[in-house]
């Protein structure tokens, strides 16, 4: 993803929506390179009271386990090819993630915290 697209269709076009609206949430971003600093620094200056960024701490980012998904689904392929992965993406690699499960996954980041915690910031095995 581009930082133009990330800028303009996700942050603009999305967040700063649930900001006017004054709702509740967090924004996790994964090490995409359209994340990165450059040009959406207008974006980050509003965005920031509502980030959180956890690249460092994959016991705290349900987004890993969601990943975790379409990896299994590609993996019992033969996959040498970019054009070939993203086919097995597009196909069916994301079909077999629910919202059921991603919320169970969310759910579950009080007790991740605690455990963390507990642990001194070492892994959990989350």
């Amino acid at each position: 993803m581009t930082q133009d697209v990330y800028t303009n269709t996700i942050l603009e076009g999305e967040v700063l929506n649930w900001i006017i609206e004054g709702r509740d949430f967090v924004l996790e971003e994964d090490g995409d390179s359209g994340h990165r600093p450059g040009r959406n620094k207008k974006a980050r200056a509003w965005k920031e009271q509502h980030f959180f960024s956890c690249p460092q701490s994959p016991d705290l980012s349900p987004i890993e386990n969601c990943w975790l998904v379409p990896k299994q689904y590609i993996n019992r392929f033969p996959h040498w090819e970019v054009d070939t992965v993203k086919e097995l993406l597009a196909e069916e690699g994301w079909k077999g993630l629910s919202q059921e499960t991603i919320n169970k996954w969310l759910n579950s980041i009080p007790k991740r915290l605690r455990h963390v915690i507990k642990l001194k910031g070492k892994m959990t095995g989350w």
